[in-house]
């Protein structure tokens, strides 16, 4: 479900693409009249494609036109048009200055917006089971019970649109792996462990590099380090991350994977189960299946015992 609302928001919340290579020898002028309020959002939005990303003329500028309004003047060449267009004519978007955001690419910039409105999710596009997406429904019906989204209405049980309560219920709702590692730390925080920790974040020594930890467990003297993954493949660079980091701060430290693949018999879980070879052989341990998940402070405690034999 959080992959698909994290596919849905990516794709949506994009308002604009600028292509860096832009003519802007001969522009063209576009002037738009806002409201004053809205000043230091569209300022800081001209001011990045201006003077960071070159993709509007250097005389773009906000300037006041009267006590209750200001005027936006755009200069941008032709292959930029629609982008302008389609960013700087609807003043609702700069209503706060952080629901703004601009990603600087190789080939081109993005300026996206952080709606909290989901409007006409199709879960038909969700490539799981018909079981799973019936779930969906129920779970969205029991996240605005507990009041994390609003205004939930669905379309044949196909299309969904709600809103999300509040930023922080978006960010957790679109983000699979940041639900797994909150789903890990209360579950063992109340399972009767010394200390557990999520979003520990390491020094290397007197430099600005820094390492962070999903969560670590302690238990007597031993620490569990775990990071969360909740995706259907595996990378090996998890593996050798973890193992290393764990031999440079840990002592009598476990190094534990938690990997939420969604594996079933009819896909190709070949890939995964060389990864996780891999990393029994770094010393890592791999926790995958659903039961063990679902348990998993009565994992931990197994990985600890096996791990002092």
């Amino acid at each position: 479900m959080c992959n698909a609302f994290e596919r849905f928001s990516e794709k949506n919340d994009l308002v604009a693409r600028f292509n860096i290579n832009t003519d802007l020898s001969v522009p063209t002028a576009y002037e738009y009249v806002v409201p004053n309020e809205l000043r230091d959002g569209y300022n800081y939005v001209v001011s990045f494609l201006r003077d960071k990303a070159c993709v509007i003329g250097s005389e773009s500028r906000v300037e006041y036109r009267t006590t209750e309004s200001c005027c936006v003047i755009i200069y941008v060449g032709s292959d930029n048009l629609n982008s302008v267009k389609a960013l700087f004519a609807d003043p609702r978007k700069f209503m706060n200055q952080k629901d703004i955001s601009i990603i600087t690419k190789p080939k081109t910039v993005e300026v996206y917006f952080d709606s909290l409105a989901v409007n006409a999710l199709n879960i038909e596009n969700y490539p799981d089971s018909a079981d799973s997406k019936k779930k969906i429904g129920e779970l969205l019906s029991a996240l605005q019970d507990e009041h994390y989204i609003f205004n939930l209405k669905n379309t044949d049980n196909k299309l969904f649109s709600f809103v999300y309560a509040t930023r922080q219920s978006k960010q957790l709702l679109t983000s699979a792996g940041r639900m797994l590692e909150i789903y890990v730390y209360h579950k063992l925080q109340s399972s009767g462990f010394s200390d557990v920790v999520t979003g520990y974040e390491i020094n290397w020594g007197d430099s600005s590099v820094k390492s962070e930890f999903d969560c670590i467990v302690t238990s007597g003297f031993r620490s569990v380090m775990i990071e969360c993954k909740a995706q259907e493949k595996i990378s090996q660079d998890y593996y050798y991350k973890l193992s290393c980091l764990a031999k440079q701060f840990g002592i009598n430290a476990v190094p534990v994977l938690i990997a939420d693949t969604h594996e079933r018999d009819d896909r190709d879980n070949s890939l995964n189960e060389m990864q996780r070879e891999r990393g029994e052989m770094l010393g890592v341990y791999t926790i995958y299946e659903r039961e063990e998940i679902n348990n998993i402070d009565s994992t931990i405690r197994r990985i600890l015992k096996e791990s002092i034999n």
